[in-house]
């Protein structure tokens, strides 16, 4: 493909922190229009939760062509389950989270419209699937500011 991006010297690390089932993360330098780009492009890979994806049709969007036989479709995870997985995580790591994009992410999901009974039952199971327990208490003192409270 000419797009003008060249990927190459992939860098495969486990993911032994990031995961309570491991995982691999690829870590792969690239170029735009042959000029190296300082970051590399970070892909985490890894397996073991139960998610039930849902088929989204992508053909209509407006930045792919009109062609009435151009069909394009994947099979993605539910927003309610990704939300799970972030909350998890923050419970998982708590103040020791060093990835603020977490937080971000919660709080940008709370925008989508979210199925409750989904929602519940995506918490729930993996909640459960990752041997974690939910309490209104452990988030409200992960959310805490004590840092705040003592200026």
């Amino acid at each position: 493909m000419e797009d003008g991006f060249e990927f190459n010297e992939i860098i495969s690390t486990p993911m032994e922190r990031e995961t309570p089932y491991g995982g691999d993360r690829f870590q792969i330098k690239w170029k735009m229009f042959g000029k190296s780009q300082s970051e590399t492009l970070k892909l985490d890979v890894c397996a073991g939760d139960v998610v039930t994806s849902i088929k989204k049709d992508f053909s209509k969007l407006s930045i792919l062509p009109d062609c009435d036989d151009f069909n394009l479709s994947a099979n993605i995870y539910p927003a309610e389950f990704i939300f799970a997985e972030k909350l998890e995580t923050l419970f998982r790591f708590g103040t020791g989270n060093t990835r603020c994009k977490d937080l971000i992410d919660l709080w940008s999901l709370t925008t989508f419209n979210m199925d409750d009974a989904k929602l519940q039952k995506a918490v729930k199971a993996c909640f459960l699937n990752r041997s974690q327990v939910f309490s209104l208490k452990r988030l409200e003192e992960i959310l805490h500011d004590d840092f705040l409270s003592r200026i």
